[in-house]
């Protein structure tokens, strides 16, 4: 699609407009074929203009937030679901793997155990492990609870890591070149994110009313809506209360059930817009938190049980992480806000 952007008139501006459409949309959770269906015509309404591609749609960003206002209103599931399965938890551990290994080879010709070769896999489990347990606390607990449990298992992790480094080091084994050790390390994890994936089918999607759905009483329909308006990650928690306290009164007032008022849960939860930047300021604190504690835990591994393993190269990129985390959640407050002032402008 990208290359039909910039066939149609061959402008850079073009391609660029049609970048950051696509990333405003990733950010939305916004599934593959309504994007593709957002775009249709587009192509076709340059072709027939010779004015600026921003003067024709606006603002990119602008733009993807009315395509998703409108289908939030009209009650179209458009957005893909936020909890990971762990089929893809597992790939995107060994993935991760392939790529902490191949980063890792930097370290040349130092010498170190061999057995050292399973450390880019078991701080991958921890990465991945704070995203899933995350995905899944978050729809049953409120964002408290689900960042201290992610800062659990990250203190959890980083202990266990920094023991395993330890106990490696006491072992008596062979000691060889890293490069040697880790090269063959990231074409293991790479071919056993392959063969995975290849024996461990993906979960098929089911579109329409489940009988979950059908026979939900209104309590685990406030719950599942609760957990997806939750799961989205822009909408505070003080908001999440309101529209559940909403929904039931109106439950209540109505005398029927609210799946045959408001259709599937998860559905509903889509046509709520984000929340305000003083609402959401609370989850880029628990953030900030999660940050600190990750920031923490490394560096008393790095300073007290690293030894020299992972000493350049893996602490670089460490750390690298971290940063762009914390530049990942400013940009996304900014990018709030800018909004959130734009709408009080108007």
């Amino acid at each position: 699609m990208e290359e039909r952007f910039a066939s149609v008139r061959g402008r850079t501006e073009d391609r660029k407009w049609f970048a950051r459409a696509v990333l405003a949309f990733i950010d939305d959770h916004v599934d593959v074929h309504h994007v593709r269906l957002a775009f249709d015509g587009v192509p076709e309404a340059l072709a027939e203009s010779d004015e600026a591609i921003a003067e024709l749609f606006g603002d990119p960003q602008e733009w993807v937030d009315e395509q998703v206002r409108q289908w939030r209103a009209m009650g179209i599931d458009a957005f893909q679901s936020q909890v990971l399965p762990v089929r893809d938890l597992v790939l995107g551990g060994f993935a991760s793997a392939s790529v902490l290994s191949v980063i890792s080879c930097i370290e040349g010709s130092d010498r170190f155990p061999v057995a050292i070769a399973a450390m880019p896999l078991l701080i991958s489990w921890i990465i991945v492990g704070c995203l899933g347990i995350y995905q899944r606390v978050i729809r049953t607990r409120p964002m408290t609870a689900a960042v201290l449990s992610c800062a659990v298992l990250v203190t959890i992790g980083a202990c266990a890591t920094a023991g395993y480094a330890w106990l490696i080091q006491q072992i008596p084994m062979a000691q060889v070149a890293m490069w040697l050790i880790m090269l063959p390390a990231a074409v293991l994890y790479a071919f056993a994110t392959w063969i995975i994936g290849r024996l461990w089918p993906p979960e098929s999607e089911v579109s329409g009313l489940s009988a979950d759905d059908l026979f939900a009483d209104d309590e685990a329909w406030l719950s599942d809506l609760a957990g997806a308006l939750r799961s989205r990650g822009d909408i505070s928690t003080r908001r999440v209360r309101q529209i559940c306290t909403d929904a039931r009164q109106y439950a209540a007032q109505s005398e029927s059930k609210l799946v045959d008022e408001f259709g599937p849960a998860e559905v509903y939860a889509q046509r709520f817009p984000r929340s305000s930047h003083k609402e959401l300021r609370y989850v880029w604190l628990y953030g900030a938190i999660v940050l600190v504690d990750i920031a923490y835990v490394t560096a008393i591994w790095l300073r007290y049980m690293g030894h020299g393993a992972f000493s350049n190269s893996f602490n670089v990129a460490l750390l690298a992480a971290n940063i762009a985390s914390l530049v990942s959640a400013i940009v996304q407050w900014r990018r709030q806000r800018s909004r959130q002032l734009q709408k009080d402008h108007n």
